[in-house]
């Protein structure tokens, strides 16, 4: 049996090499989707080290000469991937042994996640706890919207058309977390603030993307012709 091994392995999650807790993490994982009771036990002791991946570190961010370009690599993004993985499996089958008040700031943290599908997998996970516990999200509205808005102000990292596609997609996921969150904000919207939140991105740059994400018609601009 595998069961008695497991706690030893596991805690290569908070090994020094980065590379290391990628694959311990992304081996939880397999074993949260595929075999969950063998491992639930385990994920209140580890979720100390899988919230620790999910920050951007400066310190495991480098400098890489290029010829006469310098860029920058991030040695832990796919960690922040693999451990944001972890969770979008743990909100669907192991709910219960998260705190989700002290998740939600830490995706919201990452909507700004340089890379995209980082970025995109917070959209993903807070999407699931609209619908498993909306009351966690309730106490987070004005922070939800401080958040959107900071995204949807953003621009593309570079004219790169990697970055330029990166960005429309983040946009878009954006988008359809506002619309998800749409009926579950405005049933507890007594400020207004959401309601006023809204009316600005359905009138705002990406309007017409709104629209379509929320299955409206979008018009045809002024004087143009069918």
């Amino acid at each position: 049996a595998l069961s008695p091994f497991l706690p030893t392995f596991f805690a290569l999650i908070a090994d020094p090499s980065v590379e290391v807790r990628r694959l311990a993490v992304k081996t939880f994982t397999f074993f949260i989707n595929r075999a969950p009771a063998l491992v639930c036990d385990l994920v209140p002791d580890l979720l100390p080290q899988l919230y620790d991946e999910l920050p951007v570190k400066k310190e495991l961010i480098r400098e890489l000469k290029l010829g006469i370009m310098t860029v920058k690599v991030d040695d832990a993004e796919l960690n922040r991937k693999a451990a944001l993985e972890c969770f979008h499996v743990l909100v669907l089958v192991a709910l219960d042994k998260i705190n989700v008040h002290e998740l939600v700031p830490k995706l919201m943290a990452g909507f700004g996640d340089r890379l995209t599908d980082n970025a995109i997998l917070c959209h993903t996970i807070l999407t699931e706890l609209a619908s498993l516990v909306p009351a966690a999200l309730l106490e987070v509205v004005d922070a939800l919207i401080k958040a959107f808005t900071k995204t949807l102000k953003d621009r593309p990292w570079s004219k790169a058309a990697k970055d330029v596609d990166a960005f429309a997609a983040l946009i878009n996921a954006t988008l359809r977390t506002i619309h998800t969150l749409h009926p579950l904000a405005l049933a507890a919207d007594s400020s207004g603030k959401w309601r006023a939140f809204e009316a600005s991105v359905a009138a705002g740059k990406w309007a017409s993307q709104y629209a379509v994400v929320c299955g409206r018609e979008v018009e045809a601009p002024a004087g143009a012709s069918g």
